[in-house]
């Protein structure tokens, strides 16, 4: 037995702290290069003009002397789910694009073939690498989500129902394609990389669209459609499920809104997508453990 924890504490110990070593120069190296103050920077000034719009829209209510009920909570919902759809959108995009350079852009300038030997071991280089990425990405969103809805609910006092849920759903999203370009690094130049995971977006939020129009005209091979499309690339269910929490059940039952869920995916789903991002990340490692550097 004692042998076995020594063994145990050999491996494992090393490798965490491997792990954590490369999660923090990942995120080291995207601060030298101005990634994180640049992101921060425009988020802030992204809120700052979205509280200016929600401002101006609060003026008008109070002008019309109409007061606040379920048609002006609604237009403030739908502002405020405007507001984390561009930030979301903009998650996914910051996702493919510091994933692009951490492993495929390290691969083509031969940096990785510094890290990849002793002590340093292919598969602690990947998670690290993903943990690194990962915590950016939260930041990166959870951030201006946070500070969209703190905006709206200073200004006028709504708040989404199940913003921190919302919140983490977002960054989740995000963390797909990230790790989805991370896998894809490890086989495929700088430019395919970026075109595979930007394409495989794309089929996401279509087959997403396509499921929701087919929930709401009853169109069973459209909602087919968007299933299997969830399956291949998650990322779009994983953004409605957001919504659908974020969102008051009026909304997404009438459908009020153009962010209104008629079909918002289960709580399986979410497990889904968490293990799918992890088999991303154990097929990086295969692949770059096959992969002459």
């Amino acid at each position: 037995m004692g042998n076995i924890v020594t063994t145990l504490r050999a491996n494992i110990i090393p490798s965490i702290d491997q792990v954590l070593t490369i999660a923090g120069l990942t995120i080291r190296e995207a601060w030298r290069r101005r990634f994180l103050a640049v992101a921060l920077g425009l988020g802030a000034a992204c809120v700052a003009l979205f509280g200016v719009g929600v401002h101006f829209a609060r003026l008008d209510v109070l002008a019309r002397g109409a007061g606040y009920n379920l048609f002006t909570d609604s237009a403030f919902n739908m502002m405020v789910m405007a507001g984390l759809y561009a930030e979301s959108f903009l998650g996914i995009m910051a996702g493919v694009l510091i994933a692009v350079p951490a492993m495929a852009g390290k691969i083509a300038s031969h940096t990785l073939d510094v890290l990849a030997v002793k002590p340093f071991r292919r598969a602690p280089l990947v998670a690290g690498k993903w943990l690194g990425l990962a915590c950016m990405l939260t930041l990166y969103v959870g951030t201006p989500a946070a500070g969209t809805i703190g905006v709206t609910w200073a200004i006028s006092g709504h708040v989404p129902p199940h913003p921190v849920e919302g919140a983490a759903l977002m960054a989740l999203e995000a963390i797909v394609l990230m790790s989805i370009t991370l896998f894809a690094g490890t086989r495929l130049s700088v430019v395919a990389t970026g075109a595979l995971s930007l394409g495989l977006y794309g089929l996401a939020f279509i087959g997403g669209w396509l499921e929701q129009i087919g929930a709401f005209t009853r169109n069973d091979a459209l909602v087919d459609i968007g299933i299997v499309t969830s399956f291949l690339v998650p990322s779009e269910a994983t953004w409605k499920k957001a919504a659908h929490l974020m969102q008051p059940t009026v909304v997404n039952d009438f459908g009020f809104t153009p962010f209104a869920v008629a079909n918002p995916p289960s709580a399986a789903m979410v497990i889904y997508t968490i293990i799918y991002v992890l088999a991303m990340v154990v097929a990086a490692v295969y692949a770059l453990e096959r992969r002459d550097l």
